[in-house]
């Protein structure tokens, strides 16, 4: 698969740290911002940052390698960029949908899952518009994407519809100032939080939190 732009490969910790997480992304984040021009901003708003991992990102694979999953989980993860958490999940064994915006960020996604020896798909879509029907998902996975208070919504009832009844799904977002906002929402809905990991990073600059959402209480 020939990828866009200039592409660099670095590697991740795995749950076999002798065989690391090969990993491609864009070698210069910047590179991408740039090909936004202005009409296609001020269509949405939308700029592409997916070429970035983000703290955040980084706090979920972290916590995500800690657990034991089954292998027929069915998984999807949202606002994928390169998809380093679907490549994770793959490692695993399971099967992962990676899903975002951008067609290129897909592009790499699904090359990063097929290249570390995984199954998946990669899926380019707007949550707010889901082309996915009659299909649930027993974990769904988000990193940095409430970057604005507009997309609450939008992220809240894309889980709320695709999470299955005994699903979970974590959010791990950097804190910003539309979290409390979407937890308090998330309540509302009837959704059960469980905040599983607080942590400082980015050499102190940083807040992150991952947050579990069932449509249940556990037992």
């Amino acid at each position: 698969m020939k990828l866009p732009f200039d592409p660099v490969e670095f590697t991740l910790e795995t749950p076999h740290p002798a065989s690391p997480l090969k990993l491609t992304r864009p070698a210069d984040p910047e590179s991408v911002l740039e090909t936004i021009t202005d009409l296609e901003y001020e269509k949405d708003k939308f700029l592409p940052y997916w070429a970035e991992v983000w703290p955040s990102s980084q706090s979920l694979y972290k916590y995500l390698l800690t657990l034991k999953l089954d292998v027929n989980t069915r998984a999807l993860e949202m606002g994928c960029g390169i998809g380093s958490i679907s490549a994770l999940l793959a490692s695993k064994g399971i099967v992962c949908a990676a899903s975002d915006i951008s067609p290129q960020a897909c592009m790499y996604a699904l090359f990063n899952i097929k290249n570390n020896g995984g199954k998946g798909a990669a899926l380019c879509c707007d949550w707010r518009f889901s082309p996915i029907k009659n299909q649930s998902f027993d974990l769904i996975t988000a990193s940095d994407v409430l970057y604005e208070k507009r997309w609450i919504e939008p992220v809240l009832t894309f889980i709320q519809k695709m999470l299955s009844p005994n699903g979970q799904a974590f959010i791990a977002d950097p804190c910003r100032s539309s979290w409390e906002e979407f937890k308090i929402n998330a309540q509302r809905r009837g959704l059960c939080l469980d905040i599983v990991k607080r942590e400082t990073v980015n050499n102190g600059k940083t807040d992150v939190e991952i947050l579990r959402i069932t449509s249940q209480a556990s037992v």
